[in-house]
């Protein structure tokens, strides 16, 4: 059966997107003590890290980050991509929801520019990561280039070091935490 031709794939992106950002809101505001109270979230990136602990972190966000690579690139070239791609961009918008939610209920107002100054650094390379390869299912077939893996893998070992050594500094900058 052939799809309508007024809804496109991007549409189908952005329409998973904002309904996953909907469902991170009602997840944020549904659980706002556990998630925001002082053994919450904040507990664990707000306390100094020690060398170990940084390491530590690394070693955690390089495994998270390496297997949620691996499973988009494996998507890509899927035969489902389209599918995969849609439930991934509902799970963007959630986690991306629920953490501007946390951080506007914890911080109010302020709330806004700590998730662009904590997110936005690494997030420009997984977005760019995420969207090469969306395009990359968009056209099928599962053909990416060498040299556009090698942007990939460049681009998710800078979003890790981003992650790993740079957000837990601009964390302690934050008031009210």
């Amino acid at each position: 059966m052939k799809r309508p031709a007024f809804l496109t794939y991007e549409d189908v992106l952005a329409a998973a997107l904002l309904a996953g950002s909907a469902a991170g809101c009602a997840a944020a505001h549904l659980l706002r003590e556990e998630l925001a109270g002082p053994a919450g979230l904040w507990q664990a990136y707000t306390a100094g890290l020690s060398g170990r602990q940084q390491h530590l972190l690394w070693e955690s966000v390089v495994r998270q980050r390496g297997i949620q690579l691996a499973l988009l690139c494996l998507a890509a070239v899927a035969p489902p991509a389209r599918l995969l791609f849609a439930l991934s961009a509902f799970a963007l918008g959630f986690g991306g929801a629920l953490l501007l939610s946390l951080l506007t209920l914890r911080l109010g107002w302020i709330g806004l520019a700590a998730f662009a100054g904590l997110l936005l650094p690494q997030w420009l390379c997984y977005g760019t990561v995420w969207a090469v390869l969306a395009a990359a299912a968009k056209k099928g077939a599962g053909r990416i280039r060498p040299g556009a893996w090698l942007l990939l893998a460049g681009l998710s070992a800078a979003g890790m070091a981003l992650e790993a050594w740079v957000n837990p500094l601009l964390w302690r900058f934050l008031p009210g935490i």
